[in-house]
Order: structure tokens, then C-alpha cells, then sequence
């Protein structure tokens, strides 16, 4: 496998408009290899983070596999402008991709939006300006409601 740092801003896949993105620059990470180095999942163009690829099918399965019945858990960082009132929690509202000044936009959506479910950490406060989360995205599709624990 291979695993990229993708900043945000750079794409994963092509899209209409979308010039540069990392499957179009994979037959560089060929190195040694006869196979064009495969992805196995996606992150959004404004997410960075860690992006794996595999070197070849039979680890393209494999990864893929594990994405698909969630031996993996992904873990994201947040830094908030605020504090949630809880150190713990779960957050599920519906999410939409809609257009903004700026492009394409995760936003909330109760009326078409699907619904995403996360579990949040507070690991650390500023008072009640600012705080840094450990997120766990869950791809669950439950009804709309929002669970704090303590």
C-alpha cells in the first residue's frame, strides 16, 4: 500500500471542472511496480488527511474489503470556533452536497440530505471559544436525532 498526507484543496477523483486531482497523477507512484497504483477510498477535495492507495488488485481487494465492512475506523481531527457543552457525543444530522460561493459545499439538509451519524471527543477547550475534537464517522443511516453523553 502507499499512504498520502492529501492536503485540502486537491481532489481525489476528476470531476466536471477538476483538472487536478491524485488519480490523475498515480502513474507517478508506479515507482517499481506494473500496476498503476489503485485507490481504494475517497476523501472530500476540502478534507486533509490520510489517503491509502494500493499498490496492486489483490491489495486493492483487501483494503477495499476492510473499508467496505468497516474493520477500519477513521479518525479525524477538528479544531471549532466554539465548545461543545458536552465532552462527548454523537452527532446525526443529514448532509447534502450543495453549491456555494466557492463550489461545492458539505452543508446540512433535513429535506434532501442523508443522514450522517458521528461520535465526537473533546480533547481539549479554550474556554468556551474554541476546542479540539477526535471524530469517529459512522456510516449508519439511522432517523435524525442528536445524543450527548457525558
Amino acid at each position: 500500500m502507499i499512504v498520502l498526507d492529501k492536503p485540502a484543496g486537491l481532489a481525489v477523483q476528476g470531476g466536471s471542472g477538476t483538472l487536478r486531482h491524485v488519480d490523475g497523477m498515480l502513474d507517478a507512484l508506479r515507482f517499481d511496480a506494473s500496476e498503476r497504483p489503485r485507490l481504494v477510498h475517497r476523501l472530500d477535495r476540502d478534507t486533509s488527511g490520510v489517503l491509502v492507495l494500493a499498490r496492486h488488485a489483490r491489495a486493492a481487494a483487501a483494503l477495499t474489503g476492510a473499508f467496505r465492512d468497516r474493520s477500519t475506523d477513521k479518525l479525524y481531527w477538528a479544531i471549532t470556533a466554539g465548545a461543545p457543552s458536552h465532552d462527548r457525543g454523537r452527532i446525526n444530522l443529514p448532509l447534502a452536497k450543495v453549491p456555494g460561493r466557492d463550489g461545492e459545499r458539505v452543508r446540512v439538509d433535513r429535506s434532501n440530505g442523508k443522514v450522517a451519524l458521528t461520535d465526537f471527543a473533546v480533547l481539549e477547550k479554550i474556554g468556551d471559544q474554541a476546542a479540539w475534537l477526535a471524530m469517529w464517522p459512522r456510516t449508519v443511516r439511522p432517523p435524525i436525532e442528536i445524543h450527548l453523553q457525558n
